[in-house]
């Protein structure tokens, strides 16, 4: 009877979590907004540049 009930927790554990995860991650994408790539890569560029800056300053000596 516990081999039994083991067997189901550890099943209702298998397939729930995927389940979860699923609902979380839908969840938190459910408003993402949707660019073009062009305006992506825009957005990427200048966030690079706001983290790293524009690239003048680097030293490229080997």
């Amino acid at each position: 009877m516990a081999e039994a009930a083991l067997f189901v927790l550890v099943l209702l554990v298998g397939l729930g979590a995927p389940v979860v995860l699923y609902l979380l991650i839908e969840d938190e994408t459910r408003e993402s907004d949707e660019m073009s790539r062009a305006d992506a890569e825009e957005h990427a560029r200048r966030r690079s540049r706001e983290r790293y800056g524009d690239g003048n300053d680097r030293d490229d000596r080997q």
